[in-house]
């Protein structure tokens, strides 16, 4: 996988190719600032021409620390990409068990639902997960140890969070210049040109001056006493 530094100034010596004097018009945090603008379309374009999210989109936070509310649990997220369907987000217990993230409409009709109810169960609302852990079914005849046993570790708070960032620092654990770029290996010639046509076609594109004389840089330079 790519690195973001690798991304970083491969750009950037583009740029200082395009360029014949020293100035340095365009440094690291530019480039970055563009990689992150741009990334979350790249993704929501891709996703929408039926292409799936990967694994190498998300960034896991591990086990999250969850806040007990009521009969709920919750946990505020930071900027993530939000895609249809929320497939920019995935939740599952230590077992392994995924939690379906749903819309608060259809959590909120589950919760009196005959079998829909003892589910564990998420939504999102604004910046914040809501969990919904699950209950025992006494009328359970298959599995009910099973989902006992699932239902237990969210209640006692181990969930595990992998999401797609909006921004990746946003994970304290991303270190720009060694941690694998949050992004599919056949997206990222896609991110670098959307970068360059939209951020970077100026500086690509625009010589400098090779003399100062505001004149056409096509004139020779022993021919300039002859322009008027």
């Amino acid at each position: 996988m790519e690195i973001e530094e690798n991304i970083v100034y491969q750009l950037l010596d583009e740029v200082r190719a395009a360029n014949l004097n020293d100035d340095e018009v365009i440094e690291e945090r530019h480039i970055r600032a563009f990689l992150r603008e741009h990334r979350g379309t790249i993704i929501h374009k891709s996703f929408n021409n039926g292409l799936t999210v990967t694994a190498n989109e998300f960034q896991s936070f591990g086990i999250i620390s969850l806040t007990l509310s009521g009969a709920t649990l919750y946990y505020d997220l930071p900027s993530i990409i939000r895609l249809p369907n929320e497939a920019g987000i995935r939740l599952t217990s230590v077992s392994g068990y995924v939690i379906p993230i749903i819309s608060k409409e259809s959590f909120n009709l589950s919760l009196n639902n005959p079998v829909n109810q003892f589910l564990p169960k998420a939504y999102i609302e604004g910046d914040r997960l809501v969990i919904s852990k699950g209950a025992s079914n006494p009328d359970s005849m298959n599995n009910g140890n099973t989902l006992d046993s699932i239902i237990s570790t969210i209640n006692n708070k181990q969930v595990h969070l992998d999401c797609i960032l909006h921004n990746p620092d946003d994970l304290s654990s991303y270190d720009w210049t060694k941690s694998p770029y949050p992004l599919s290996d056949e997206l990222i010639p896609l991110l670098k040109d959307l970068v360059k046509r939209k951020n970077l076609r100026f500086f690509l594109e625009t010589k400098s001056d090779e003399v100062t004389n505001a004149k056409n840089d096509n004139i020779r330079y022993h021919e300039q006493g002859n322009v008027k």
